[in-house]
């Protein structure tokens, strides 16, 4: 079970900052307040219960963002709790088990250890009430579990509420929830509600768990990300100030408690709020060259991160056991001494993150490892010949096309026999293997014919089929051409005498967990659960936009036959636009020079300026050789983006791009900065997947001069709509148009004329 934000690094980082803050809310009962300097610290340390906080936002985000991701999975809530019970449940009983085994064979028995009558709730995830249900409680050393109470009691519900409702209802009923839960604590505080269960009821707690699911919603909504993504950090700064200086203005005022009444009503609101958006600005800015990235993605936090639930559960224990050993013992004497108390606190870092390491490597693991027994799966889409969307979809009305194309693929199943032979021995067939185990390849290329791929045998198209011909053939090979489709590969096959051939598209619903994301592929019930935006961006397009477009859907859905492949000039097409004799052209992602030469050929080398960006060291000299010092045009060695940054990049010729695994690192620029005084009247973007944020680094420019537009759509899977949607925000009232010019899907091109 996947989720699109379940592998990024910063996420660690914010698990492995929260832990601390928990363990310095603990720990500085250790350090004694001798001084005013040290009981300055303490009081700071301790409002490091804002850890649980956090915790509780970056839950909300992660689990919301997995039941978002799969929601659509036959298997949707066991696989869920399936691995979430593989996750939480072994340590958390073992060691729940454990102390209180130890402390009946204790004699007396310790007076930190849970009630005997209490004990049955720590069970069933049910501690959080107990405050509510008899009353303040004596802390002891499992009563931390209260956090991991709440989070199993709103899991219980939240999972059914994300997979009955449309992913707007869900950010509506989490905006509703964090309201209801605010009300709830005022309305408890003002009756004289008792402070314990205020805090860890689920009820009044459950906003911080809202937020971080709203956040995942918002993640996942490009376009309303791009419009907030500038915003995130002056949000995050404004609503965690604004519970820091009241709440520590508070503390001095009043004493240790004198803060409460604003904690407990609207402060847990605001971090609530500011933590979710440190998340989400975390997760959209992964990578990138700042200072909160090297922070968030240090060997430290992401280490702490990693082992964050184990030191959450043991830190309170080990605490308890260094109370006795220094109380009890001879070391007494020391506990008023300063470096004393330091040498504790770091103790008991130490202690409860190595405890901690060694639970998951060597006990934890061990049942993490069975969650691959519960991937989330999806119904595989029917073989081509069982169903051709193709035919039908002119037929359709616009406003329910995705949907329904998506509901005729899913009524029957792909039928797979035991036998798959990949076709393709590149590195796209070797990752198909990794899902589907084959018992042959085979490849056109003769060099590769009684080799061996992947430990699995190479062998002729001819040579596989008479030796497997009941085999499912799984066409494998997707690279740019113009002259060989997927349907020819399929075809190749078939007329040798394969009977059962699929493309590798086919395999995505049941095993995207293993071949995406890649390119602008995605699971088909990821495209149907965008229809709103498929059929606004459908409604733009000019008569034959719209049967492009309706290609590129029907391709993203698998069916591969009716691709067309336009034999006109890229970037130039003379039945869309002319071009001027006094055009100004923006090139973003220049490569070497190779559509400035075709627009100087098309312009009959007529034309007021060119400003070309290419941050490829490599591609940019060349770009330099090919234009022999023309002074109408200026070449920039920048990336194009959002905002100036530095980040990394990795160079890989025609497809170099941004990426946070890059071996270099380039700057990049805005086009409101870099163009400002330019007016430009033709603006290209093909920048390997960062055509949004360029667009939006341009957005008073564009809006300003109006250019014609032409922005590739093949480089993520949500770009077939978002980038048209964004061009018509920019340009409203204007012509939009597409055409595609390599085979099956690759330099899918939107235009956007103004009128």
């Amino acid at each position: 079970m996947s989720s699109r934000a379940s592998n990024i690094r910063a996420l660690d980082g914010i698990r492995g900052l929260a832990i601390i803050f928990v363990l310095f809310h603990h720990f500085e009962t250790l350090i004694p307040g001798s001084n005013g300097v040290l009981y300055a610290a303490k009081a700071v340390f301790s409002f490091g219960w804002a850890g649980v906080d956090l915790f509780f936002a970056l839950s909300g985000f992660l689990i919301t963002g997995i039941l978002l991701d799969t929601r659509d999975a036959n298997n949707y809530f066991s696989a869920f709790y399936a691995r979430r019970i593989l996750r939480i449940f072994p340590l958390y009983y073992s060691v729940l088990t454990v102390v209180l085994i130890a402390a009946a064979l204790v004699h007396p028995r310790p007076t930190n250890i849970p009630l005997v009558a209490d004990q049955k709730l720590y069970y069933l995830y049910l501690t959080n009430w107990l405050a509510l249900w008899k009353g303040p409680w004596r802390s002891n050393i499992l009563g931390h579990f209260w956090s991991l109470a709440v989070e199993e009691q709103f899991y219980l519900v939240w999972p059914l509420c994300v997979w009955l409702m449309v992913r707007r209802n869900v950010a509506k009923l989490a905006v509703g929830g964090s309201a209801i839960a605010l009300f709830v604590r005022i309305f408890w505080v003002a009756h004289g509600g008792p402070s314990q269960a205020i805090v860890m009821a689920t009820v009044t707690r459950m906003d911080s768990l809202l937020c971080g699911a709203l956040g995942a919603i918002l993640f996942r909504d490009d376009r309303v990300l791009n419009a907030l993504r500038k915003w995130l950090p002056w949000a995050a700064s404004l609503a965690l100030l604004s519970f820091a200086v009241p709440a520590g203005w508070l503390r001095v005022l009043h004493g240790s408690r004198g803060e409460l009444f604003f904690v407990e009503t609207i402060g847990f609101s605001l971090l609530a709020l500011g933590f979710s958006c440190v998340i989400v600005y975390a997760a959209a800015s992964d990578g990138a060259a700042t200072f909160m990235q090297h922070l968030l993605r240090s060997r430290v936090l992401t280490d702490f991160g990693k082992y964050s639930y184990g030191i959450y559960v043991y830190h309170v224990p080990i605490l308890g056991a260094f109370a006795f050993v220094i109380h009890k013992g001879p070391l007494k004497s020391f506990v008023g001494e300063f470096w004393f108390g330091a040498l504790c606190v770091a103790l008991s870092f130490a202690v409860s993150f190595y405890v901690a390491k060694i639970s998951y490597e060597y006990f934890e693991r061990r049942f993490l490892a069975l969650k691959q027994y519960f991937e989330a799966r999806r119904s595989v889409p029917p073989a081509m010949d069982e169903v051709q969307i193709g035919a039908e979809f002119g037929g359709i009305e616009p406003k329910t096309h995705c949907r329904f194309l998506y509901r005729k693929r899913i009524r029957g199943k792909m039928k797979i026999s035991s036998q798959v032979v990949i076709f393709g021995a590149g590195s796209l067939g070797r990752r198909v293997a990794q899902a589907v185990h084959p018992v042959l390849f085979c490849d056109n290329n003769p060099a590769m014919w009684s080799t061996v791929c992947e430990g699995v045998p190479v062998e002729s198209p001819e040579t596989a089929i008479e030796r497997h011909p009941d085999a499912t053939f799984i066409a494998a090979i997707w690279h740019p051409s113009r002259t060989e489709r997927m349907i020819d590969r399929i075809n190749q096959l078939k007329s040798l005498g394969a009977s059962n051939v699929i493309p590798f598209s086919g395999l995505f619903a049941e095993y995207g967990n293993f071949l995406l994301p890649h390119w602008f592929w995605e699971r088909p019930d990821y495209y149907a659960a965008h229809d709103d935006e498929i059929r606004r961006v459908r409604t733009l397009m000019d008569p034959e936009g719209k049967q492009e477009f309706d290609r590129q859907v029907q391709l993203r859905l698998g069916n591969v036959s009716d691709q067309v492949i336009d034999s006109g000039t890229q970037y130039f097409p003379h039945d869309v636009f002319k071009l001027s004799l006094n055009e100004v052209f923006i090139d973003c992602g220049a490569y070497d020079g190779d559509t400035i030469t075709e627009f100087r050929r098309a312009s009959g080398d007529q034309f007021a300026r060119i400003i070309a960006f290419e941050p490829d060291p490599k591609n940019f000299e060349a770009l330099k050789s090919s234009l022999n010092g023309d002074p109408r045009i200026t070449l920039q060695p920048y990336a194009t983006g959002i905002r100036r940054e530095t980040v990394r990049f990795t160079l890989s010729g025609t497809a170099s791009r941004i990426s946070s695994s890059g071996a270099c690192e380039v700057q990049v620029t805005t086009l409101d900065e870099a163009l400002d005084g330019v007016a430009p009247t033709y603006m290209k973007f093909d920048i390997e997947g960062s055509e949004p944020d360029a667009l939006e680094g341009g957005r008073k420019t564009i809006t300003q001069h109006r250019p014609k537009v032409a922005a590739c759509l093949y480089h993520a899977p949500d770009h077939l709509w978002t980038i048209p949607l964004l061009l018509n925000e920019l340009l409203p009232d204007s012509r939009f148009t597409m055409r595609t010019y390599v085979a099956d899907g690759w330099e899918c091109v939107c235009y956007c004329i103004p009128n």
